[in-house]
């Protein structure tokens, strides 16, 4: 089982860069496999965490996906995106933790 920690940060303005900005990242055993400075799509970056991890390790196998508490999931949409996810031969299984 791999599990995929996903992380939220919301820089405000600052007085240097004058406008506010997300990041998000995504790691595995607490090490960062991917992140995204301009993250627009919460659902699009959770996706391609998933399946750069997947795409990495090659090996078929489930996963736990731990969000933030800034990030919440609607039952559908955690139906779809587990169907969506599970769809690849590489993830057997995805939870949401």
């Amino acid at each position: 089982m791999k599990t995929i920690t996903i992380e939220h940060y919301v820089q405000g303005p600052t007085p240097n860069n004058g406008g506010a900005y997300r990041v998000l990242s995504a790691k595995k055993d607490g090490n960062r496999v991917t992140s995204d400075m301009a993250a627009e799509n919460v659902i699009d970056f959770i996706v391609g965490a998933v399946g750069t991890v997947a795409n990495y390790d090659a090996i078929a196998d489930d996963y736990t996906i731990e969000l933030p508490a800034e990030v919440t999931l609607t039952a559908a949409l955690e139906t779809h995106l587990t169907d969506k996810l599970e769809s690849d031969p590489l993830i057997t299984s995805v939870t949401f933790a």
